[in-house]
């Protein structure tokens, strides 16, 4: 693969020139920068300290898992997964945001989308009116026949709850400011349910018998299993 590139578009750079303004408008630049001082002087975010949690109804809770070939850093540690029920993922989500900080999550987001009314829900469209007809399968045969992956990552700002119950979540997406209400979009509850896959926490969010199943050996789930989808 790497001849192929570097004959195709030359050899790799080695190091970058990073321009950009800044949000106060100031002009910024940084030049001859390799991707580890990238890392180390402008990231400044310590990987370690965080945990991915899937939801993959297909494969055994409380377990962890891995996808063959996954990865796109060489030498780097293996991406590894803690699967774990969909509402275990909205709790510690909610507590997350309840804190004030916001959530990383990965998701199936053209299912059910209305791009200009911001809106993501399983009802967002009448197909029973229109065409007599439902979708029935289950959020697992979704993956398993391959109706449905992770496509994109956006970010959980707010949840709203009434009387215990989770109503809907606040999404801030990438895909500019035309794009729903200034940029961010509203995801119902039953739509997390059906289409979203993963959220990222700090370990220090999460309890201890979840942590502990980063002790396990990794489950190993071939190559074009959908869970890798979004990390390739």
């Amino acid at each position: 693969i790497h001849k192929v590139i570097s004959v195709s578009l030359g050899q790799p750079p080695k190091t970058i020139d990073w321009s950009f303004y800044s949000k106060d408008k100031k002009f910024h630049e940084f030049r001859n920068v390799t991707p580890l001082e990238f890392y180390k002087n402008h990231v400044k975010q310590d990987c370690t300290k965080f945990a991915s949690l899937i939801n993959n109804p297909r494969n055994e809770y409380m377990k962890k898992y891995t996808v063959d070939y996954l990865g796109n850093v060489y030498g780097a540690e293996p991406v590894h997964y803690i699967n774990l029920s969909v509402q275990r993922l909205k709790d510690y989500a909610i507590r997350v945001l309840k804190s004030g900080r916001p959530v990383w999550f990965g998701c199936d987001v053209g299912k059910f989308l209305s791009r200009s009314h911001g809106m993501m829900d399983t009802e967002v469209i009448d197909y029973k009116s229109a065409f007599d007809f439902d979708f029935g399968m289950t959020k697992a045969e979704r993956l398993q026949y391959g109706d449905s992956l992770m496509t994109h990552a956006m970010v959980l700002t707010g949840v709203h709850i009434e009387d215990g119950k989770t109503i809907r979540w606040r999404i801030e997406n990438s895909w500019g400011a035309s794009t729903g209400n200034k940029g961010y979009l509203t995801m119902t509850d039953r739509w997390f349910d059906e289409f979203v896959y993963q959220i990222v926490l700090e370990k220090s969010d999460l309890p201890k018998e979840v942590l502990d199943v980063l002790d396990q050996e990794a489950v190993v789930l071939p190559p074009w299993d959908p869970m890798g989808a979004l990390a390739k």
